[in-house]
């Protein structure tokens, strides 16, 4: 990429950093065992810069079934 004068957009560093006073919500599946389909699904949504605006992505996602 460096050779092609390319370079990633993304978040700067401490982007992610919670602001003080702002509520921190727990993992609410953690310990949980996803032993079927369809028993949790997530999403996802961000957007992407293009020459003309911005893209919307949406993904929706039923992880794998873990093997006991």
């Amino acid at each position: 990429m460096r050779s092609m004068g390319l370079a990633a957009i993304g978040p700067k560093h401490n982007q992610s950093m919670p602001q003080q006073g702002h509520t921190i919500y727990p993992y609410l599946l953690k310990g949980l065992v996803v032993d079927r389909p369809n028993y949790v699904w997530s999403t996802h949504i961000t957007y992407l810069p293009v020459a003309t605006g911005f893209l919307y992505l949406c993904a929706i996602i039923d992880p794998p079934v873990r093997d006991h």
